[in-house]
């Protein structure tokens, strides 16, 4: 259900970098869910680390860097990543982010953001990355839908991914279909595809194999809301802490009505 109270324009820049751990068990969202703790990360302020040297120039994956024919040779962007898990076996830290291989999203849709397909790198100390390479076209882990009418069927981003107590992951992330929606009132600009915007999820036992869910976590809201146009980057939080078997808090943000208010972003939130 979404909080009308957290239509908030998304103006804040958090100050100082702060680990956010929940204790194993949550709930998150009705599906076993549980915010692993960030490893190395403590409360204070940031400092840049460098890795690669010369090469990578402080960054630590970027298109193209591992050669020709993978999914994200164009763009990379968004990064999601899990340390390491002993409870899980998994000794290694996982990078989840979104890219695409070219200007085009699915179905020869031209690309306005970095999104496109998702996939997945691995790392020993969280700073040299290796991608993994996925059971889909060019190593990438999901890619927009087949299937005609679907809720991503021209673009996708993984936003957040959970572990599942026991075992396997949960994966919040955007999808963009092909109905075209106007996001802005200027003179001769037409509506966009691939713009319309749902929170979605979907599942893995092992992190490469996804199953999509059915229906949207957060659907758009409907005509004249805030949120009418898409809600979309969702991130999944227990509303307590100290309680990860109870409510779980999703935040997204939209582009607020062109007619409303001149496009402006919003932050918004629902609790499941």
């Amino acid at each position: 259900r979404r909080s009308l109270a957290a239509a908030l324009l998304l103006v804040a820049v958090a100050p100082a970098c702060r680990a956010f751990v929940v204790p194993p068990g949550g709930a998150g969202l009705g599906l076993g869910l549980r915010r692993p703790a960030a490893a190395s990360l403590r409360d204070g302020g940031c400092r840049r680390l460098r890795a690669g040297g010369d090469e990578l120039d402080g960054r630590v994956l970027y298109p193209g860097s591992e050669g020709d024919g993978w999914w994200d040779s164009k763009t990379t962007a968004m990064p999601v990543v899990l340390p390491p898990d002993a409870a899980a076996g998994r000794s290694n830290w996982l990078m989840y982010y979104y890219g695409r291989d070219g200007d085009k999203w699915n179905k020869g849709t031209p690309a306005y953001l970095p999104t496109g397909s998702s996939g997945l790198a691995e790392s020993d100390d969280g700073l040299s990355w290796t991608r993994v390479k996925g059971l889909l076209a060019g190593g990438a882990v999901m890619h927009p839908s087949d299937e005609e009418g679907a809720y991503d069927e021209i673009q996708l981003g993984v936003t957040d991914v959970l572990p599942k107590e026991g075992g396997g992951f949960v994966m919040h992330y955007l999808g963009g279909s092909s109905e075209a929606i106007p996001l802005s009132t200027a003179p001769g600009a037409g509506p966009l595809v691939g713009f319309r915007m749902r929170s979605l999820a979907a599942e893995s036992a092992d992190g490469l194999t996804w199953q999509r869910r059915a229906a949207p976590n957060i659907d758009v809201g409907p005509a004249g809301a805030w949120d009418s146009q898409f809600a979309s980057w969702p991130r999944a939080l227990p509303v307590d802490p100290s309680d990860p078997e109870g409510e779980w808090l999703l935040t997204y943000h939209a582009l607020q009505p062109p007619e409303d208010t001149g496009t402006r972003w919003a932050a918004g939130a629902a609790v499941a």
